[in-house]
């Protein structure tokens, strides 16, 4: 668990620099106050890149653990009692 609790502020600081895409646009502000959001069908699929891919996989995995850490745990309680 030492090992656990050490890496996650690591792992964070990964997952958010990889996940903070900077764009090469140039964005006009001058029509901010009076932008609308075009029609979702006009829009394009994003693309997610692998390291995306791969945090949310690992993210995915975290929680199928936890949540049959949580059920084992309540379980037996359920049936002792």
């Amino acid at each position: 668990m030492p090992f656990i609790a050490a890496s996650r502020p690591a792992t964070h600081a990964i997952l958010i620099r990889s996940l903070r895409g900077h764009s090469s646009v140039v964005v006009d502000r001058r029509d901010r106050e009076t932008w609308r959001m075009p029609p979702l069908n006009m829009l394009t699929k994003p693309v997610m890149s692998a390291d995306r891919k791969v945090a949310l996989a690992v993210l995915g995995s975290y929680v199928a653990i936890a949540t049959v850490m949580v059920i084992v745990r309540i379980v037996p309680m359920a049936l002792t009692h």
